[in-house]
């Protein structure tokens, strides 16, 4: 229902700068809202409105230079609030990752950016161990008599590599490689 409704507001939103600044403003505070719900409503309309961004730049003249620069400022923007998204709970994250797998094949210039948010949230999971790395499971169950999931990481790492795939396969290969440098400083961090 709530993304029916941010789709079809989606036209206004976009023609207008002082509504789309509203519901921006209302989206943040719906993210922080005490009922789940309302969170979750509130990523529905940011990944709507993501989605409505990258189809404007998709769909855009190659002349029209000006509405590509404010569009990729909006969807950073967009992206930003969305990694709020990783502080909230189980359910939350994982209605973020859900969104973010159907994105990837359809938005491949934002595979990176996706990337590079989802992979500093795997970076909460991994720690170094006599050299190897390790993945921290016990840091995504809470519970002792009953646990119960605190951290989707099978969709966290469906988005990882997802991901490396379609950089891999739109030979995006740039920023691939920076970030596995990245990684691999990580890495030689850890063993000092």
């Amino acid at each position: 229902m709530a993304e029916m409704l941010f789709e079809a507001i989606i036209p206004v939103v976009n023609n207008n700068m002082n509504f789309r600044n509203t519901i921006l403003l209302n989206l943040r505070k719906r993210l922080y809202n005490k009922e789940s719900n309302s969170r979750q409503n509130a990523l529905i309309g940011f990944i709507v409105l993501l989605k409505s961004q990258c189809e404007i730049i998709n769909n855009l003249e190659s002349g029209d230079v000006q509405s590509a620069k404010n569009s990729k400022i909006l969807i950073y923007e967009i992206l930003g609030n969305i990694r709020r998204c990783f502080k909230q709970q189980p359910e939350i994250r994982l209605k973020l990752y859900e969104y973010l797998l159907s994105m990837i094949d359809k938005y491949e210039d934002l595979v990176p950016s996706i990337f590079e948010i989802v992979y500093s949230q795997f970076k909460e999971y991994i720690d170094d161990c006599d050299g190897n790395i390790i993945l921290k499971l016990s840091k995504c169950t809470e519970g002792i008599d009953e646990p119960y999931i605190i951290e989707p990481l099978p969709y966290l790492l469906s988005v990882l590599t997802k991901s490396i795939s379609v950089m891999v396969r739109t030979e995006n290969l740039n920023m691939l490689l920076v970030l596995i440098l990245m990684l691999i400083q990580q890495i030689l961090v850890l063993e000092i």
